[in-house]
This record gives structure tokens, C-alpha cells and sequence, in this order.
């Protein structure tokens, strides 16, 4: 059956999850606990602050790490819950069901890096987005709401219950699309830059027209080419030996001829 005209498999929130969104749960659990512990009155805030991504943690505190580890951070435990049991367990394993593990971290991580990336670029030419605090930008989620996007393109026409009520899959994505706009109402659109920004990376990836696949695909086929090429050379190379060399050889087999006993003959 084709997933974009099946309903959502309320079963498959049961079933152990694959690989890839397993170890993203492992991971962003550990750190963000790791970061509530440290935050809170066991500790400091110093190590939650070295996690956590904003332009100013890579361009001032050369924090370089910052763009892939503040996927795996959370500072309030209601949303790692939610975003652990729903956007990993949920969408991002049916995802990782459909494409396969390696595609579904390649989604992952190419839309949550690049998007603090580009972040940081902007945040040269923009002193109120290269303050923007590093609490106001949730890495967990930006990822949820990327794997939602994918989600809803990859089963247009499925359904799932949202707070025990029946949701069709764009409408998910309108509701995904309210918070972003929100904070942009309310003056606070600095914050709404990495998430539309992976958002926005993520759908030109899911398109099959998409000018970057395009280019990737055209780099992967020239360097096969180069290689099937090289592989063609090494095939008509042979050992070419000097004239002595090949002399001494050819003394060689002719003394083993001649201590070869004569054939017998039986009469």
C-alpha cells in the first residue's frame, strides 16, 4: 500500500524503534538530563551553556560544537518527553522505517547543522540575531518540528490521533507552522530563524527536483567515473622485465630441461 494514502499505524508506536531513532533517544535523553543536572542547583549552568547553540556561543566563545550537539539538549523536561515519545518514537521512526537509517540521519543532521550554520552567518550581519540567547533556540525543537514536516510530505493523506482526536497530516503541519508565527507576532523572530530555516532545508531535500541533489548526484557520478577509469588503467598494466633479467629466466627453464630424466616407454 502506498504510506501516503495509509492511515497512521497507531501499532507501530509499540514496536521497538529502529536503529537510528534509537540512538538519537539515547542521546538526547543522557545530554539533557546531563544539562538539567548541571543547570539546576546540583550544579552549574556552565555545561549546559557549552551544549547549547546561538551565533554568539560560535562566533564569540568559538563554542564550534555547538551546531550538532544542541540537537541532543533540552532544558525543560515536558518538552523532552514530548519530543522523545512523539517526534522520535512516533514520526521520526516511521521515517526511519520508510528511508532507511542512513537517509533518515542524513535528514537529521544535514537540516539541524545547517540550519545553526546558516544561523551563524546570518547572525554576522545582524547584531539582534547574534544576541539572540541560546535558551530561546530549542534544538529538540527545531528537530521535531523538521522530522514533522517530513513526515506530513512523506503521508499527505494519512491521518493520526492528536490528543485522542482523529488529525489529518497537513493539518499537523499548520499547527507546527502556528508557533514560528507566534513569535514572530510578538516581536521575537530571531528565535524563528534556525527552525524555518531547517524547515526550509528539509522540504527542498524532500523535492524531486531539488538543484542540490541535482549537483551531489553529479559530483557522486563524475568521481565513479574518474574511479572506473583508474580500475580500467591498473587492468592493462603489466610487469615489464629488462633484457638480462628475462635472458637469466630463459637459462633457468633451459638447465631445468635438461636434468629432466628420459621418458620411459613401456613395451
Amino acid at each position: 500500500m502506498d504510506p501516503r494514502r495509509m492511515s497512521f499505524d497507531t501499532g507501530s508506536i509499540f514496536r521497538k524503534p529502529p536503529p537510528g531513532t534509537l540512538w538519537l533517544m539515547a542521546l538526547t535523553a543522557g545530554l539533557s538530563l546531563i544539562a538539567l543536572a548541571s543547570s539546576g542547583r546540583f550544579g552549574s549552568s556552565s555545561l549546559a551553556s557549552a551544549l547549547l547553540f546561538s551565533p554568539s556561543a560560535v562566533l564569540d566563545a568559538h563554542r564550534l560544537w555547538t551546531p550538532l550537539t544542541y540537537l541532543f539538549v533540552s532544558l525543560s523536561p515536558l518538552q523532552l518527553i514530548f519530543y522523545v515519545l512523539f517526534g522520535l518514537w512516533m514520526f521520526a521512526a516511521q521515517l526511519e522505517r520508510q528511508w532507511g537509517t542512513r537517509r533518515f540521519l542524513y535528514f537529521f543532521f544535514m537540516t539541524g547543522v545547517s540550519a545553526a550554520v546558516i544561523t551563524t552567518l546570518l547572525g554576522t550581519f545582524s547584531s539582534s540575531l547574534r544576541g539572540v540567547p541560546a535558551l530561546h533556540i530549542g534544538g529538540t525543537g527545531i528537530a521535531f518540528q523538521t522530522i514533522l514536516l517530513a513526515w506530513v510530505l512523506m503521508n499527505w493523506h494519512a491521518s493520526v490521533f492528536f490528543f485522542f482526536l482523529p488529525v489529518r497530516a497537513p493539518f499537523l503541519l499548520v499547527i507546527a507552522l502556528l508557533f514560528p508565527f507566534f513569535s514572530i507576532v510578538q516581536g521575537d523572530w530571531e528565535a524563528t530563524v534556525p527552525v524555518l530555516t531547517s524547515m526550509a532545508i528539509g522540504f527542498l531535500m524532500l523535492q524531486r527536483r531539488n538543484p542540490l541533489r541535482k549537483l551531489w548526484l553529479q559530483i557522486k557520478l563524475a568521481w565513479a567515473q574518474a574511479e572506473l577509469k583508474r580500475s580500467r588503467a591498473r587492468r592493462h598494466l603489466r610487469v615489464v622485465q629488462d633484457q638480462e633479467q628475462r635472458q637469466d629466466d630463459e637459462k633457468e627453464v633451459a638447465r631445468k630441461d635438461e636434468r629432466k630424466p628420459p621418458p620411459t616407454y613401456l613395451n
